[in-house]
């Protein structure tokens, strides 16, 4: 079958990933087509369920206008306020492809915009509104699951895709996974990265542009006896006996209070995905259904889901397996993952609250 490429110019949400800015979408008039490489990311943000029509009309067009364009140039534009790249050649590599009208119900059937599942018996996640914006969100008692962090399978090759660890030994008892942290062109992360109490990757300390760099940056952290979100600075001088950590930024929520840059909204609308703790025993995972700013999502963790201490993790390749909620976003690229468990039968760990600044010693 013949199949042609789109090529979408857009900003890089993710710090240091060198490739050239351009998602490529493979298309074909077919309804079993595939999706290759990040275009799927692209396509969820522009084709909803309402809207997809319209949106996708504007994409082959190359003139974006009213409520699906809205979300197009949301989703390509650059954010001058948070170190967005900039984006040059706004219509350079578009093509026009004719795809039949079976592309909503090809890309839902892949397990992306409109999937729906069994729910799950654990319940752990469920569809949250939160400032106009939908959100799905994971809440998980350390006395009852385990949070892990995976980067490669047995090959030795990064597991890459949420699918691929789902679907290996080392996934199959998963109930929830989603996407921990940047990575770069190898898929490993571009910070701090422990798994199973060993420290694959040292934190990532340097200046630099884009959302990894916006200090105060932080590291999301799993000990013997709880879980915990800390500035990058803290959690190099507490040291913490983290079994699995990954490193990403900014910090969403510090003590109670917003990122220092997210006074006002900015500019950037991204599906974004993050993790806050609340006591140290429940860990709090939120990644939003529509692209959202920074502010609003720093606000969902503090004032809607109570987490006095939270980390973004990504933006626009966001995504999760929530069969809770009938999410299985297989098509996405991914770098480190997390992953939920329930915990064996025996004694549950005893819970306690990570240290803040000052305290001699982190939780252990």
């Amino acid at each position: 079958m013949r199949r042609r490429a789109i090529m979408l110019p857009t900003s890089r949400d993710t710090s240091e990933r060198s490739h050239d800015g351009r998602f490529p979408v493979a298309l074909a008039a077919d309804p079993g087509f595939q999706l290759s490489g990040d275009g799927y990311s692209m396509l969820r943000e522009i084709c909803n369920v309402r809207r997809w029509r319209v949106a996708f009309r504007s994409l082959l067009s190359g003139q974006p206008a009213g409520g699906a364009g809205a979300v197009l140039r949301g989703a390509v534009a650059p954010d001058p306020d948070h170190g967005g790249e900039a984006w040059s050649g706004r219509r350079q590599g578009l093509r026009a492809v004719v795809v039949r009208a079976s592309l909503l119900a090809a890309v839902a059937t892949s397990g992306g915009v409109a999937a729906t599942g069994v729910v799950h018996a654990d319940g752990l996640c469920r569809k949250l509104t939160f400032e106009s914006v939908g959100h799905v969100v994971c809440e998980i008692s350390l006395r009852d699951h385990q949070v892990r962090m995976y980067l490669r399978g047995a090959d030795g090759q990064p597991y890459g895709r949420l699918s691929r660890l789902v679907d290996s030994p080392a996934g199959r008892e998963l109930v929830m996974a989603i996407n921990g942290g940047m990575y770069g062109d190898d898929r490993g992360p571009v910070g701090l990265f422990v798994e199973g109490g060993k420290q694959l990757r040292a934190a990532n300390t340097r200046r630099g542009s884009g959302n990894f760099h916006m200090k105060p940056n932080g590291v999301f952290y799993v000990t013997a006896s709880g879980a915990g979100v800390l500035t990058t600075e803290r959690y190099l001088r507490q040291k913490p006996r983290a079994l699995y950590a990954t490193q990403s930024g900014p910090m969403l929520v510090i003590d109670g209070k917003l990122h220092p840059r997210f006074a006002g909204e900015g500019q950037s609308l991204k599906i974004r995905n993050g993790v806050g703790v609340r006591g140290g025993g429940t860990v709090v995972f939120a990644i939003s259904d529509q692209p959202v700013s920074f502010g609003s999502f720093a606000r969902l963790f503090r004032d809607a889901l109570k987490t006095p201490d939270a980390l973004y993790l990504d933006g626009s390749i966001s995504s999760i397996y929530a069969p809770d909620v009938g999410r299985r976003d297989w098509l996405y690229p991914v770098g480190p993952i997390i992953g939920v468990a329930p915990r064996a039968s025996g004694p549950t760990p005893v819970v306690r609250p990570p240290a803040k600044a000052g305290s001699k010693s982190a939780a252990r």
